[in-house]
């Protein structure tokens, strides 16, 4: 005996919607690490306000930022892990193994940075008192990351 449906059924085709909404989620980066510059950039743009949470003068000073790093280099930076952060910063982020260095620039697009030697568990970085532009400590330790 075999069970017969009723002719009148019809197959839903639309995806569920957990993976919709994940499928959405996936599509807006809400952090990235690249290999190409513009592409970089443009996740940086997306993040602008309306479209994103951040002023326009916070997403400039983190390309001045950048830009201002990549010209005391004679190559290119390895682009960081760029994120934004839970209290507004956006944080950009280099991971070399033995050193790791963190940057964050923040609201007033002043920089708070981290830095990290996991073989000697030297620490190092502004602590409570943010920077207003790079100073030689963290240039310092920009270097040990990029070059090592």
């Amino acid at each position: 005996m075999f069970l017969s449906l009723p002719q009148t059924a019809i197959t839903d085709l639309k995806p569920v919607q957990a993976i919709v909404e994940t499928q959405e989620r996936r599509s807006k980066a809400y952090s990235i690490s690249l290999n190409n510059d513009t592409e970089w950039r443009s996740f940086l743009w997306k993040l602008q306000k309306p479209e994103g949470l951040f002023e326009e003068e916070q997403i400039r000073a983190i390309i001045n930022l950048w830009d201002f790093l990549n010209q005391q280099f004679s190559f290119p930076l390895p682009l960081p892990l760029t994120q934004p952060t839970v209290n507004g910063n956006i944080q950009l982020a280099w991971d070399a193994g033995r050193f790791y260095l963190e940057i964050e620039v923040r609201k007033d697009c002043k920089l708070e940075w981290f830095f990290r030697d996991r073989d000697t568990n030297q620490l190092d970085g502004t602590e409570d008192e943010p920077e207003s532009t790079v100073s030689q400590p963290l240039f310092e330790r920009l270097v040990y990351v990029v070059l090592n």
